[in-house]
């Protein structure tokens, strides 16, 4: 299965659809205008919470948390990298 997302350059906060390959609506993606750190919301396209995924601050590289019912399923951590 394939997935297709567009966002929007300048909208005002991280709201966004995923699409299939059929070009049919799949899941919505919501996230905070005015919160410190990324906190997004992945839903199902009925409007109920997937996923929450919230940016670890004061980190010197970006790490990521996924939540699922208040449990935490994983950490994204990127890698030091120089090239």
């Amino acid at each position: 299965m394939k997935y297709k997302i567009r966002q929007r350059i300048f909208s005002f906060g991280d709201n966004f659809v995923i699409k299939n390959e059929f070009d049919e609506d799949k899941y919505i993606v919501q996230g905070r205008v005015f919160a410190l750190g990324d906190k997004l919301k992945l839903l199902d396209i009925n409007g109920n919470e997937l996923i929450n995924i919230q940016q670890k601050l004061f980190k010197l590289l970006p790490e990521y948390y996924l939540f699922s019912g208040g449990e935490q399923l994983a950490r994204i951590k990127k890698a030091f990298t120089l090239f």
